[in-house]
C-alpha cells in the first residue's frame, strides 16, 4: 500500500514539474531559420531598390516599402480594388497579343473611369509583365495611387512602377494570393490562367468579396473555369458600372451623394483615353430651339468633312445629347469608325443622352461651367448653327487659338453674329472644311484669322 502511494506520490510530483518547466525556444519553433532570413533579407532589399527605381523613373515620385502593419493600416484608410489578369509577357509584334494588348489596355481604362483616385487604390501583381505593366501605368497616369503585391519569386523580376509595394515570404509565385485576397475589397479579373483564378475563387469564395470578370474574348482559364460560379461582364465599363450600382445600393439608393462624393466620370482620365489622338468638339443648336430641323445637307457636310480626318489620329468630342445637329454627326462619325466622347454636365438627363458613345466625361457641373471645360479640352471645334451657347463657346476657341469652323443652319444666331463680325468667306465643301481643321491642328493655328464659315 505504502509502495503504491509513493508511486502515486511521484506521478504527481512529474505532472507538477511539467506544468512549471520553462519551455525553450527551440521546443517551439519560434523565429526564422536563419539562412532563410538571410535569403528573405536579400531578396527584399533587391526588390526594394529595383522599385525604387522603376517608379521614380516612370513618375518621378518616391516608392514605399511596406509591412504587414502599413499594409492593415492602408487597408482601412483606402479602399482597396484588386485587378487580376494575364502575368506573361506581350509579344506586340504578334498580332494576336497586340489585338490582346488593346483590348486589355480599353478595358482597364474603362473600369478606372468608374473608380475614383480619392479613395481607391489599386491593387495587383508587382512585377512589369504582362496585364500589371498596363495597369500600373495608367492607374498612375490617371492620379490613383497603387500597390504592388508579389512573392520572393517575384523578387527576381523587374518591378512595375507603384507607390506602394509588399512582399511576401512564400518562396513561389501565386504564395501572396492568399495576402492579396484578403486586403482587397473587390477584384476586377480580365482574363488570366491559373493563379488569377485561384485569387478570384479565394478572393470571391474565401473571403466573400465583390468579383467582377471581364471576358476579353480570347482564350482564357481564368474565365472558363469562373464562369460555373460568378458572372462574366463583356467590358470593363460594364463591369464597373455593375460595381457602381451595388455601391448605390450601400448608399441606400443615394445616386446624387455617390456621384457627388466619387465622381463616377471623370476629366483626369481623358488624356489616358485619347492616348495622343485629337480632340474635335461638336457643338450645334438644340431641337428644343425654335425653327430647329435636321437636314440631309447636314448629313452630306458632315461625311464630307470627317472623310478628311482620319479616326486613328482623331476622336469625336460632343455634349453628348441626343438632340441636334451634334447628335446627326455623331453618327455619321460612329459610322465611319470614329471614336466619339461626351464631354458633358453633370445635369445631363441620362434619358436624353446618345447610346453607344465610347465614354462621358462629366467635366463640369453646369452648362454654364462646362462651355470653357469643354473647348480647354479640344484641339479643334466644329458648330452648326446656334444661339448663344455656340456662340460663347465659338468665342472661347478664338481665345484658345485653336482651329474652328462654323457651318449656318437654320439657327441663325451665331451666323449673324460672327458674319457681321468676321466678314468671313462662306463655302460650300465640306472636304475644304476638314482639310482647313486638319491643316490648323497639325501646324497649331488658330484663332479668330482660322475660323472659317461655311455655307450649306
Amino acid at each position: 500500500m505504502a509502495q503504491k502511494q509513493i508511486r502515486l506520490l511521484r506521478f504527481a510530483i512529474l505532472i507538477i514539474l511539467c506544468f512549471f518547466r520553462t519551455v525553450s525556444a527551440a521546443d517551439l519553433e519560434i523565429g526564422t531559420d536563419g539562412e532563410e532570413a538571410h535569403e528573405y533579407l536579400i531578396r527584399e532589399a533587391g526588390f526594394i531598390r529595383d522599385a525604387c527605381r522603376a517608379n521614380c523613373d516612370f513618375n518621378n515620385q518616391k516608392f514605399r516599402y511596406i509591412n504587414w502593419d502599413d499594409l492593415q493600416l492602408l487597408k482601412n484608410e483606402k479602399n482597396l480594388i484588386g485587378f487580376a489578369g494575364r502575368s506573361s509577357p506581350y509579344d506586340l509584334s504578334n498580332p494576336t497579343d497586340k489585338k490582346e494588348y488593346d483590348v486589355t489596355l480599353r478595358h482597364i481604362l474603362g473600369i478606372l473611369s468608374g473608380l475614383d483616385p480619392r479613395h481607391d487604390v489599386i491593387v495587383g501583381g508587382a512585377t512589369d509583365t504582362g496585364f500589371n505593366s498596363i495597369l500600373f501605368r495608367e492607374a498612375a497616369l490617371a492620379g490613383f495611387t497603387t500597390l504592388g503585391l508579389t512573392s520572393l519569386k517575384g523578387s527576381e523580376y523587374k518591378p512595375a512602377p507603384m507607390r506602394y509595394g509588399y512582399l511576401d515570404r512564400g518562396v513561389s509565385f501565386g504564395k501572396e494570393s492568399r495576402t492579396f485576397a484578403q486586403v482587397v475589397n473587390t477584384v476586377f479579373a480580365l482574363n488570366g490562367g491559373n493563379q488569377t483564378t485561384r485569387e478570384i475563387v479565394l478572393a470571391g469564395h474565401g473571403y466573400k468579396k465583390e468579383v467582377f470578370v471581364v471576358d476579353l474574348g480570347t482564350p482564357s482559364v481564368a474565365v472558363k473555369v469562373l464562369s460555373q460560379d460568378f458572372p462574366i461582364y463583356s467590358t470593363g465599363t460594364q463591369a464597373v458600372q455593375k460595381y457602381r450600382d451595388n455601391l448605390k445600393k450601400r448608399f441606400n439608393g443615394r445616386s446624387d451623394v455617390l456621384a457627388r462624393e466619387s465622381n463616377i466620370i471623370r476629366p483626369d482620365l481623358l488624356k489616358s483615353f485619347v492616348r495622343g489622338k485629337k480632340v474635335i468638339g461638336i457643338t450645334s443648336y438644340s431641337m428644343m430651339e425654335p425653327n430647329a430641323k435636321l437636314t440631309e445637307k447636314n448629313e452630306k457636310f458632315s461625311s464630307d468633312l470627317l472623310d478628311r480626318l482620319n479616326p486613328n489620329e482623331v476622336i469625336i468630342a460632343l455634349s453628348g445629347s441626343d438632340l441636334g445637329a451634334e447628335a446627326e454627326f455623331a453618327r455619321v462619325a460612329k459610322k465611319k469608325g470614329f471614336t466619339v466622347i461626351a464631354l458633358t454636365a453633370a445635369l445631363s438627363d441620362p434619358d436624353q443622352m446618345l447610346k453607344n458613345l465610347d465614354g462621358i466625361f462629366v467635366v463640369a457641373e453646369s452648362w454654364e461651367g462646362r462651355v470653357g471645360e469643354f473647348i480647354k479640352l479640344l484641339d479643334g471645334l466644329i458648330s452648326f448653327g446656334g444661339s448663344q451657347v455656340v456662340i460663347d463657346q465659338i468665342l472661347a476657341a478664338k481665345t484658345r487659338a485653336i482651329p474652328w469652323v462654323h457651318i449656318p443652319d437654320t439657327v441663325v444666331l451665331t451666323d449673324r453674329y460672327f458674319f457681321a463680325d468676321e466678314k468671313t468667306n462662306f463655302f460650300t465643301d465640306g472636304s475644304l472644311a476638314g482639310e482647313f481643321l486638319l491643316g490648323g491642328i497639325k501646324s497649331g493655328r488658330g484663332g479668330s484669322c482660322q475660323g472659317l464659315f461655311f455655307r450649306l
